[in-house]
């Protein structure tokens, strides 16, 4: 099971995922809600993994095309909270965890988009 919650801190767009994104369906769950947002406005966002286990390869590729898509905005986005070893060894196999900005917590992902 997969879901998401919206909410703001100090200003700063924060999507909260929990679950397993590892299906299409699984991925449509990040997919809208950060499109929605970019059409909208926001070009600053924090997408908190911290209850995340599972990201599958679609996943991942909305994240870096949310990625682009924040850099073409003039915006940025930045993962934090990455507890699971299976998403943090994902990120570091595939190498990208060098093109995310990665906070710890949510309080330093915030401060890094100010």
């Amino acid at each position: 099971m997969s879901e998401y919650l919206i909410t703001e801190q100090n200003g700063i767009t924060v999507l909260k995922l929990s679950g397993f994104f590892f299906t299409d369906e699984d991925s449509e769950k990040i997919r809208f809600p950060i499109e929605d947002k970019i059409k909208d406005g926001i070009n600053k966002m924090v997408i908190d993994l911290e209850n995340v286990s599972i990201l599958g390869s679609i996943s991942l590729g909305v994240l870096v095309r949310a990625h682009t898509n924040f850099i073409k905005n003039n915006g940025k986005l930045v993962l934090c909270n990455i507890k699971s070893k299976s998403v943090q060894d994902v990120l570091n196999i595939t190498k990208l965890g060098s093109i995310f900005s990665i906070a710890d917590s949510l309080d330093e992902a915030v401060d890094m988009l100010h």
